[in-house]
């Protein structure tokens, strides 16, 4: 068994693992739903070229959605896949968290 030394450095450690895959989370969500983000920037460029093009892009998340969460389904997420999201996550977050120091916004 460790020591509570080591536990206690273990367990600082992966509340900041934490943090920052929290800060990945929240900053990709960030920038995909604020006011001027992909998600709006996106959809009036879809709309300006063709309206249709809006709606095959509808189908197309749909879709997306459905064959991503059956690929989750059947995905090992406590091996090596299932760490290398969360090690993505935490990258992420630590992007957004230099950005978020050196310009005060995301």
């Amino acid at each position: 068994m460790k020591n509570p030394a080591q536990n206690f450095l273990h367990l600082i450690l992966d509340l900041i693992l934490f943090a920052f895959m929290l800060l990945g989370v929240v900053g990709i969500v960030f920038k995909f739903i604020m006011p001027e983000g992909w998600l709006s920037e996106g959809w009036d460029l879809m709309w300006e070229k063709n309206p249709g093009y809006a709606f095959f892009f509808i189908l197309a998340a749909i879709l997306a959605f459905v064959f991503g969460k059956r690929w989750l389904d059947n995905l090992n997420l406590a091996s090596k896949p299932g760490n290398f999201i969360a090690y993505a996550w935490a990258l992420l977050g630590a992007y957004f968290a230099v950005k978020l120091w050196m310009t005060g916004t995301f």
